[in-house]
């Protein structure tokens, strides 16, 4: 079970820092683009498109993010589900030479 605590505690924070990553540079990329805007640098019509883009690709790869953390916990949740399983046939074999052992 505190191999599974652990795993879990890493998972989250695999998930959080991937996901904070992302937010980060989204905000970055904004301020970026904006101060370029600002500045005259860029126009406000490609300052758009590329503030478009960016939130895409972005959203793109949480995505990613997300579909990689459901797939670790389903098998996690299989894995767990497998002790589980093997746990219930050893109590129930044991249960059961109990019964024997008592009618003995």
């Amino acid at each position: 079970m505190e191999k599974k605590r652990s795993y879990d505690k890493s998972l989250k924070k695999a998930v959080d820092l991937s996901l904070g990553l992302l937010a980060l540079a989204r905000e970055k990329a904004e301020k970026k683009v904006k101060e370029l805007s600002k500045r005259g640098d860029l126009n406000k019509k490609d300052a758009e498109k590329i503030l478009t883009k960016i939130t895409k690709d972005i959203s793109k790869e949480q995505n990613k993010v997300l579909k990689t953390v459901h797939k670790e916990l389903k098998r996690a949740i299989n894995i767990v589900g497998g002790e589980i399983t093997v746990k219930a046939k050893r109590f129930k074999k044991s249960k059961s030479k109990n019964k024997k052992r008592k009618k003995k």
